[in-house]
C-alpha cells in the first residue's frame, strides 16, 4: 500500500512544531534571580612582611641619594628594639663627583627615612642605638 504524498509532509510539520514548542518553552522561562550572597566581613589590613618593609625602605632611601640607581645596600634588617618595626641598614652610592661616597647607615620607618650624613650633632647615633 502506497501512502499519499501529503503523509510524509505531515510528519515533517509535526516534528517542526514539536521542536518549535520546546524551543519556545526553553527560551521563555522567566529569568531566575541570583541567590543573595552573604557579605564577607572586611579583613583587617595584613601586617607587612619584613621583606616588604626592606624593599619599601630601600626605595625610600634611594630617593634621598644623589644617584639612586647606583645604590648598593649592605646589611639591611628589620629591628623591633624600640617597640616599632624599623628598617636599619647600610648603603653606598655615587656622590656628586661620580665616586662612591662610602658606606653609611640609614634608618627607615613608615615613609620616613634618614641617612647618617643628613643628621648632625650625633643624633643619628642615639637613634641607631635605641632602634637598631
Amino acid at each position: 500500500m502506497k501512502l499519499p504524498w501529503w503523509m510524509g509532509k505531515i510528519e515533517f510539520w509535526i516534528g517542526v512544531a514539536v521542536v518549535g514548542l520546546f524551543t519556545y518553552a526553553h527560551y521563555t522561562d522567566p529569568p531566575r534571580k541570583p541567590e543573595p550572597r552573604a557579605a564577607k566581613p572586611k579583613e583587617a589590613p595584613a601586617e607587612l612582611s619584613d621583606f616588604s618593609r626592606v624593599l619599601t625602605a630601600q626605595r625610600e632611601v634611594g630617593r634621598l641619594l644623589k644617584d639612586p640607581e647606583s645604590a648598593r645596600f649592605g646589611d639591611t634588617y628589620v629591628s623591633r628594639r624600640g617597640g616599632v618595626p624599623v628598617v636599619c641598614g647600610t648603603v653606598n652610592a655615587r656622590n656628586s663627583f661620580g665616586g662612591m661616597s662610602g658606606s653609611q647607615r640609614f634608618i627607615s620607618n613608615a615613609g620616613m627615612s634618614a641617612l647618617e650624613e643628613q643628621v648632625e650633632d650625633g643624633g643619628f647615633n642615639d637613634v641607631w642605638r635605641k632602634m637598631c
